[in-house]
């Protein structure tokens, strides 16, 4: 059939016929082949250059480590006067007058210290706290404070860190 229809065109406009179908197959191919691969090795080429990004962020980042680990005492849970964290801070609650409510002090990795009372005066826990902050060198980690039915009295979750070199 295809033939048949050759046959009775013209030289000339089988001509056309062959170029045209030429050209269709080669924007077949460019369609199906060529634009999909050439988007992929420009995605993945972009994502060459985030990732190039991001691993001289990282190397930076690593150096600054590198570097902070580099300035901090060898023994963060030791705070100026050698004393331990956890120490320095059951010693300052109970002259404080809250050893009776300091129901748990647990280390919390090499450098901390995780706290609960129960029961505390509000007033008192806060003044103590306060005084250790500005006397040690010690800083918040979190804290979880929760009324009582009891008027002025607390419950305190909280977590301390050692800070070193400061």
């Amino acid at each position: 059939m295809m033939q048949q229809l050759l046959a009775e065109r013209s030289p000339r406009e089988r001509l056309v016929l062959a170029l045209a179908a030429g050209l269709i197959g080669i924007l077949i191919v460019y369609a199906l082949f060529w634009q999909p691969l050439q988007k992929q090795g420009d995605a993945l080429a972009k994502g060459i250059v985030r990732q190039q990004a991001l691993k001289q962020w990282l190397e930076a980042s690593r150096q600054e480590v590198i570097r902070l680990r580099q300035q901090q005492s060898p023994a963060n849970t030791r705070t100026g006067d050698g004393r331990s964290l956890l120490a320095i801070v059951d010693q300052t609650a109970r002259q404080a007058g809250l050893g009776g409510q300091l129901r748990r002090v647990a280390p919390d990795g090499k450098e901390g210290v995780r706290l609960r009372f129960e029961a505390v005066p509000f007033d008192k826990f806060i003044q103590w706290l306060e005084d250790l902050l500005s006397s040690q060198n010690i800083a918040i980690e979190s804290t979880a404070i929760d009324n009582r039915d009891e008027t002025g009295l607390v419950d305190v979750r909280l977590s301390l860190r050692g800070q070193a070199g400061v």
